[in-house]
Formats: C-alpha cells, structure tokens, sequence
C-alpha cells in the first residue's frame, strides 16, 4: 500500500493519468479496506447491518454470527453447506433469487447506503434454495445525496434519455464540473454509451462497466466524480457476473424501473399526512 501511495503521488501531476482514473482515490480506499477487514469485530457488525437490509429478500441470506465465540481476532459463524451458485439447480427459485439479488442492490445501495462491496460468485453460496453472503470484510456507504443523484442516473438509462443523463451526470460532479465543458459533447458520447448498453440482455450488459465508462467518459470531458463512484461500480459490476450465472435473461434495467416505481409508491405513502386524509 506504501509503494501504491507513492506511486498516486507522483502521478498527481499527469494530467492524462488524471482523465482516466483517480488513482489517489483508490488507493485511500484499499488501504481503509484493508485496515477493516483485519477487524473482525466489525466484520461481524457488518453481517448484522447486512441481515436486516436485506430481511424483505426471502431468497438471500447472511450467516449468524456466535458472538459469545467471536473476538476482535477471531470470528465464529453458522456453516453454510452450500454450493457454488453457479452449480443451483435450475428451478424458479435461482431465477427469483437472481432477480432479488440485483434487486436488493439497488436497495442497498439507492436506499439503504450500505452494501457488500465484494459480491463476486466467489463469496455467494446457494443453500436451501437461497443465496448466501460470505465475506464482510468488505462494505460500501453511500450518502443520501449521491443516492439521490445514483437513482436519477439509473432513471436516465432506464428513460433513454441522454440529456436527462448529461445533467445528472454534471450534478453528480458537484462543484468539480469544469466552466468550460463542452456540454453537446459530452452529451453526444454519453448518449452512445446509453445506445450501446441499453438493449442488451443481461449476460452481454453489465452496469459496472456502464458506471466504469461513464466515469471514463466523464473525466475526458473535465468532469470528475466522486471516487465513491468507483466503489459502487466495482460491485455492481461484480454482483452482475454473480446474477448472470442465476439467469443470463434477467434484464437489470426492468428490475430497476420496478425497483424505482416501488420506491417512489412507497416514499409517496409515507408523505401522505393520515389525519389531512382522514379529515376528508
């Protein structure tokens, strides 16, 4: 990690680095990451959080945790004598368990603003008919704002519309967007991107490559940002691949309108004041 930071350093000053990765960002968060998961004790905290996130997902699951046995160095947890979720009988269960799975990922990420951030097939395992979490060494947290901002992003994609993209692309940017961006060329490459993915079934279309590209794309155009960003699209990416071996079919962007209507339905109910209702 001390060779990566010096290397971040120096390359400050490239200005090409600069346009396709923030490299000091990345580094920072390896090293925070590395740091948490030598923190067992906090691992532990993590698969709790995690347990009630994900309670309204009968299909997914995160193994409980001995406390009385566990210590900061040590932790005990229930087996999980699964197999890979590549190897799921085929059944309608694998296919509502893929559809939770991407589900719960917007959920974790757009409402909740926690999520496991290494869910690759590696640390999932198909037991009684769901899939199981392994590995919580890793987390992400999410800011309500940039949630927001996540969500209108997602909306974009799922509208097709790239206009609506390039200003939620701008606001995520934040006070970083530059004064000079040429704004019809911005808008014209992140309208090509939206054409290449959008129609795609889920095996040939994943969203952290999407997120990947339009940080790419972004950054050439003197936009940056947040290195959050990169994290988020590091394990959608990966829980992609995850759902993928579940059901190439499944269209992630049909779950996420789905997923968004719900949501809003939801947040709409909990604005609504009973007693302006009840007095009507």
């Amino acid at each position: 990690v001390g060779l990566l930071e010096l290397f971040a350093r120096r390359s400050a000053a490239r200005p090409a680095l600069r346009q396709i990765i923030d490299l000091q960002a990345m580094v920072d968060h390896l090293s925070s990451s590395l740091l948490r998961e030598l923190d067992f004790a906090q691992e532990a905290s993590n698969m709790h959080r995690m347990r009630e996130v994900i309670a309204t997902y009968p299909r997914l699951g995160v193994p409980i945790v001995y406390e009385d046995l566990s210590t900061p160095r040590l932790l005990v947890m229930e087996e999980i004598q699964g197999a890979p979720i590549s190897e799921a009988p085929v059944s309608p269960a694998r296919q509502e368990a893929a559809r939770q799975l991407i589900e719960s990922y917007y959920s974790q990420v757009l409402t909740e603003g926690f999520f496991h951030a290494d869910p690759h097939p590696g640390n999932l395992l198909w037991w009684n008919e769901c899939v199981y979490f392994l590995d919580f060494g890793m987390v992400g947290e999410v800011g309500q704002k940039l949630r927001a901002d996540l969500t209108l992003l997602l909306l974009a994609f799922w509208r097709e519309d790239e206009r609506f993209l390039t200003d939620i692309t701008l606001t995520l940017a934040g006070d970083d967007a530059s004064s000079e961006v040429d704004l019809d060329a911005l808008q014209a490459e992140l309208g090509g991107l939206m054409s290449r993915f959008r129609h795609l079934p889920l095996r040939e279309m994943q969203l952290g490559p999407i997120l990947q590209q339009l940080t790419e794309i972004a950054m050439r155009h003197g936009v940056t940002l947040p290195a959050s960003l990169l994290l988020t699209a590091k394990a959608f990416a990966q829980v992609q691949l995850s759902a993928t071996a579940l059901d190439p079919e499944l269209d992630p962007f049909s779950v996420a309108g789905r997923y968004m209507a719900k949501a809003t339905l939801h947040r709409f109910r909990e604005a609504l004041d009973p007693q302006m209702l009840s007095s009507e």
